[in-house]
C-alpha cells in the first residue's frame, strides 16, 4: 500500500465531532477542490456541493435527522453533497467518493470533520400522518434544492473535540477478502458457497 494513502487512511479513521473554530477560507477551498477532483462514473460528474457557513442555516440543518445531526449547529461550515439524478444512475457512488475525498483532505489539513448521512434517513419534522419527513426532503426544502437533485450527506467541518486512535494494520479483518478461484471450486463441487469460508489472510 502506498505510504501516503495509508497515512491518510489512518487519519480518516479518527473521525470526531466538531465545533465551530473558524476555518480559513484557503483551507475550505482546498477541501472543496479535493471533492471536485474526485473521479466519477463515465466522467459525468453528477455530484455537486453546497457550502453552508451561515449560523442560522447550520442550526436548521442540525435538525435534518432524528439523531446524529446536532453537531452541524456548532460546526464552522457544512458541505452538502447532492447528486443530479438525471445525469447519472451512479450519483450515489459518485457523491460518496466526493465525500471521502473531502474527508481525507480535511484530515490532511488537521480540520475536524464528520460525515452526516442524509439519504435514507428521517428528519425531526413530523408530518400530518405521524411519520417523519425524510431527511433528503428536509434538506432540499431548507436549501431550495431543485427536485432533480437528491441529497447524499453533509460533511460538517470544524475543530475536533477529541482525537480518537486511528485504525492500524492489526485492526484489519482479512476474513472480508476472498479468493475467486476457491469460490469457483466450492461452486463446482456443489458445496454451500459462503464467502466467509474462503478468507485470504494476506495479499501478495
Amino acid at each position: 500500500m502506498n505510504d501516503e494513502f495509508q497515512r491518510l487512511g489512518h487519519k480518516a479513521s479518527q473521525q470526531t465531532c466538531v465545533h465551530g473554530a473558524r476555518i480559513a477560507d484557503d483551507a475550505l477551498s482546498q477541501i472543496v477542490e479535493a471533492g471536485l477532483l474526485a473521479p466519477t462514473g463515465r466522467n459525468l460528474h453528477p455530484a455537486e456541493l453546497i457550502v453552508v457557513r451561515e449560523k442560522e442555516m447550520l442550526e436548521r440543518l442540525s435538525h435534518a435527522k432524528t439523531g446524529g445531526s446536532a453537531l452541524i449547529a456548532s460546526a464552522d461550515a457544512a458541505l452538502v453533497v447532492v447528486g443530479d439524478t438525471t445525469r447519472s444512475d451512479t450519483w450515489v457512488e459518485d457523491c460518496s467518493i466526493m465525500m471521502a475525498y473531502m474527508q481525507l483532505a480535511a484530515e490532511e489539513l488537521g480540520i475536524g470533520n464528520c460525515w452526516v448521512q442524509i439519504r435514507s434517513r428521517q428528519s425531526q419534522t413530523l408530518l400530518a400522518n405521524g411519520e417523519n419527513l425524510p431527511s433528503n426532503a428536509f434538506v432540499r426544502e431548507a436549501l431550495e434544492i431543485p427536485e432533480a437533485y437528491d441529497v447524499l450527506a453533509i460533511l460538517a467541518l470544524g475543530e475536533s473535540e477529541e482525537t480518537r486512535a486511528p485504525h492500524t494494520a492489526e485492526d484489519l479483518d482479512w476474513s472480508h477478502v476472498h479468493d475467486a478461484l476457491l469460490l469457483s471450486v466450492c461452486s463446482a463441487q456443489q458445496s454451500p458457497v459462503s464467502l466467509k469460508c474462503v478468507p485470504i489472510h494476506a495479499i501478495v
